[in-house]
């Protein structure tokens, strides 16, 4: 699914889906005054988990790569578990001659519930039909009361269910290290349910990428 650009006004424009749960959403924005490519990109990924982190930048880089970008995983030469400080991570940046910043991280996590009911579990038996006191037709099963004991006690509605499903926001966002302004966003929402936080990240990467050369960043 192609990530939808939403530009107005050279601002940035949020837009909120309500989706089913086999749909995932997607959105971004890009600075139509930034003007030529980026060539080397210094990848962060935002995470407590350390293997979040690892796994956020090696799939960006992996991907970046096969499209002919250079790009630096901060995951080689900034300290885990720990905040660095921005004059840190400029020396970095400036040692691998890197021209913009790629941050990404899970912005949101949530759990929606999901009422189902199987229509084809509704059983009913037919009763009697009421024609006033001249006119009662009833069908055999209430010739007996066993019968319709047993007719009724098979007749069986199944209470709806609930499902819990955990939606997962992912963002990455892209900054030009020269004059330190944001040049591109982009957000996924995705059902856990469909697909685990790795899947998940690969998907949001694969689109994210596909963006940025329809944009013509890279």
């Amino acid at each position: 699914m192609a990530i939808l650009r939403l530009i107005t006004g050279g601002c940035l424009v949020w837009l909120l889906i309500s989706a089913c749960a086999e749909t995932k959403t997607e959105v971004s924005w890009s600075d139509k005054d930034f003007k030529g490519k980026i060539k080397n990109v210094y990848i962060i990924g935002i995470a407590k988990n350390d293997f979040n982190r690892t796994y956020f930048e090696d799939v960006f880089y992996n991907k970046l790569k096969s499209e002919g970008l250079r790009s630096i995983p901060s995951s080689t030469d900034l300290p885990q578990n720990q905040e660095t400080s921005k004059d840190i991570i400029i020396q970095k940046m400036e040692a691998n001659g890197c021209d913009s910043v790629l941050l990404t991280r899970v912005t949101n996590k949530h759990t929606e519930a999901t009422f189902t009911s199987d229509q084809s579990s509704m059983q009913y038996v037919p009763g009697p039909y009421y024609g006033g006191v001249r006119f009662y037709d009833r069908p055999t099963y209430y010739d007996t009361w066993d019968r319709y004991y047993s007719a009724s006690y098979r007749a069986v509605l199944e209470p709806p269910t609930t499902t819990n499903i955990t939606v997962i926001t992912v963002e990455s966002v892209l900054y030009d290290l020269q004059t330190e302004k944001l040049i591109w966003s982009a957000k996924m929402d995705a059902k856990e349910i469909e697909a685990n936080i790795e899947e998940i990240i690969q998907k949001f990467v694969n689109e994210a990428a596909r963006d940025l050369k329809e944009t013509g960043l890279i």
